[in-house]
């Protein structure tokens, strides 16, 4: 059993609306089980409520999935009973998804393991995996030439996959990056941005 701290602002407000006020209720018990680490039970409380559609109009339940999972240790965020979760989270908002691996937590040892966070992201669409690495190396400011080298690989891997398959490639080497239009425009200028700015 979990302490409760009868003046955190979870169990005021669960007290306040626990007669008048099911749906939020439901919301505050998940939360409040995320706050007493017990992560999984507030997340299947989320999970079962999600296609009520009364409690999805009122509450933004993938964000509140998303805010749980950024706070767990990167050994918990990457275990096997977290694997469900993580899936629905990225099949419903890919991009913001990515948070849940790249937020900083407390302490440094808490972490998720890049390597480890690759594998997890195997299975899904590449431009997740870009995704993640882009905000580790522009945002987190990671200095590693394993994941540097991956993004230069990953960004490669998406330009090819658009390219037509007939295409003339004289006129991709010729063309600069500020020439082309689209996603495969920004995707090469991504990469000539990288391998410029990459001292790695």
């Amino acid at each position: 059993m979990y302490p409760i701290d009868d003046k955190h602002p979870y169990v005021t407000l669960l007290v306040n609306s626990v007669s008048s006020d099911k749906d939020l209720c439901t919301r505050l018990i998940a939360m409040l089980f995320s706050c007493y680490k017990n992560y999984k039970s507030a997340l299947g409380i989320l999970l079962k409520y999600r296609d009520q559609e009364v409690f999805r109009e009122r509450f933004s339940v993938i964000d509140d999935a998303i805010e749980i999972l950024k706070t767990l240790p990167g050994s918990a965020l990457l275990s096997p009973s977290m694997k469900d979760y993580i899936s629905w989270v990225i099949a419903k908002n890919p991009t913001k998804s990515i948070e849940v691996f790249t937020s900083k937590r407390a302490k440094e040892e808490d972490e998720p393991d890049p390597k480890l966070v690759l594998e997890c992201l195997a299975p899904y669409p590449n431009f997740i995996k870009q995704c993640y690495l882009e905000e580790l190396i522009y945002k987190n400011k990671r200095a590693d030439e394993r994941i540097h080298t991956e993004y230069a690989l990953c960004l490669i891997e998406n330009i090819i996959k658009l390219l037509p398959p007939k295409s003339d490639s004289r006129i991709f080497v010729t063309e600069s990056a500020e020439q082309m239009n689209g996603v495969l425009g920004k995707l090469r200028s991504d990469l000539m941005k990288h391998l410029k700015e990459s001292d790695l």
